[in-house]
């Protein structure tokens, strides 16, 4: 049985940081739903996060809250890709899971905030479209959150 992820009731009024990256879930649904996998790009994440152009703002490529020195999330047409991106997004061929099935996998963390070392955590998108704060130590690199092989396709 589906049952979509974006339904779900909250107990508190969500953040403006965690209904960001539920529109960006809901974009990501509507590609994977035309394309059978989520955008992928090989010149980077970035370009590939460009694919959703016709399927959300830019705008909620930032992050609130979080100083923007660039300024705010913005579709390049040019270099057609999303400029001053404030998540990091895993940049591989990765289908969506709506559905949790015994002795299935476990989810994929696709995006994550861009934090620093001073940061407790970030939030996280999932590939099932949950989203939830992941505490980090100081230190932890994106590529620790996002799993293994993912180094590569980070920036």
């Amino acid at each position: 049985m589906l049952v979509s992820v974006f339904d779900k009731p909250d107990s508190l009024p969500p953040s403006t940081r965690v209904v960001n990256l539920k529109k960006i879930a809901e974009a990501m649904v509507a590609y994977h739903q035309a394309t059978g996998v989520l955008p992928v790009s090989d010149r980077g994440p970035e370009a590939a996060l460009y694919l959703l152009k016709d399927l959300i703002p830019a705008d909620r490529f930032s992050v609130p809250g979080r100083a923007a020195d660039a300024g705010p999330a913005r579709y390049d047409h040019d270099s057609q890709q999303v400029v001053n991106c404030g998540y990091h997004y895993l940049n591989r061929p990765c289908r969506l899971t709506f559905e949790a099935a015994e002795g299935a996998g476990r989810p994929v963390c696709i995006m994550l905030e861009r934090f620093d070392s001073a940061e407790a955590g970030a939030y996280v998108l999932f590939s099932d479209g949950h989203v939830e704060f992941v505490s980090s130590p100081v230190g932890t690199a994106p590529e620790d959150i996002l799993g293994a092989g993912s180094a590569s396709v980070l920036r």
